[in-house]
């Protein structure tokens, strides 16, 4: 079962809307996760205080679960990266710390509350926004960009599990994706097909050639390959204005198949534009 609590009375916040479902997003499939047969997933927003000497009024979400729960020394580790209680193969460990990633950048906070076999409940606060909106005296409906269709994209992360979610995602688009697990075997990719591909995916944390030094190869050999960065670290590991580049942009992890194929398809019309 699943019931939404929402207030009618909630301060706006300011912030990334995508990365905000991602918040919901990451917490609805760990709560869903821990239920083994049924259960129930409450999720409420209200109106609460910032914790200590904060008194400003933001936004709190708490998404509940009657699950598994979980012991006090695994909810100490759960927001490191990789860190996961899923068995081999059914989970990367990259929620949770994306969450606290997220919430951390807007200002917020989260806490976990749990107890092994009655459940789970996540609180995260978000501070209200500083900026004031003007009322707007019309509505323009600006429907999104079409999807693209067609292309080659190369797609290079270690985790079999992503490249199922890229390969899936953009065969729906009618887009051929080439896979490698390593930066070696995807810089043996371009040498091969360099000409026809017409878009890098790229994960930064990979054994052997890492993603940023992958990246400063297939810059020297293919300066103007769309390179599309998919980590859930940062991009700190990079080059000073790398990702500022016209042809290299960043997606945060775990995302969204529907994220993915429009930050693809914007990727591949910029492509198509003549210079």
């Amino acid at each position: 079962e699943f019931s939404v609590d929402v207030a009618k009375d909630l301060p706006p916040i300011h912030g990334d809307p995508s990365q905000y479902q991602q918040i919901v997003f990451n917490l609805m499939v760990n709560a869903r996760d821990a239920i083994s047969d049924t259960g129930h997933i409450h999720l409420r927003a209200t109106k609460a205080h910032g914790e200590g000497g904060n008194n400003r009024v933001g936004v709190l979400l708490e998404i509940e679960d009657d699950g598994c729960g979980m012991t006090e020394d695994v909810v100490e580790r759960i927001f490191e990266p990789f860190y996961s209680t899923k068995e081999q193969g059914e989970g990367y460990g990259l929620g949770l710390a994306v969450v606290y990633g997220i919430v951390e950048s807007h200002g917020g906070y989260v806490h976990v509350d749990s107890t092994p076999g009655e459940g789970t409940t996540v609180r995260v606060w978000f501070p209200p926004s500083d900026v004031t909106h003007p009322p707007r005296a019309v509505e323009v409906d600006t429907p999104e960009a079409p999807l693209a269709s067609g292309g080659l994209v190369l797609v290079c992360d270690d985790e079999e599990l992503v490249r199922k979610v890229v390969r899936d995602s953009l065969r729906r688009l009618d887009i051929e994706v080439l896979e490698s697990e390593r930066g070696e075997l995807a810089l043996e990719t371009l040498a091969d097909r360099g000409g026809d591909i017409d878009l890098l995916i790229l994960d930064l944390v990979m054994p052997g050639l890492g993603g940023a030094e992958t990246l400063r190869k297939v810059r020297e050999e293919y300066p103007h390959l769309p390179v599309l960065i998919a980590s859930g670290y940062g991009v700190e590991s990079l080059d000073p204005g790398t990702v500022n580049e016209s042809t290299v942009t960043f997606l945060q992890k775990p995302f969204l198949p529907s994220v993915l194929q429009r930050r693809v398809s914007e990727l591949l019309r910029k492509e198509t534009v003549p210079e």
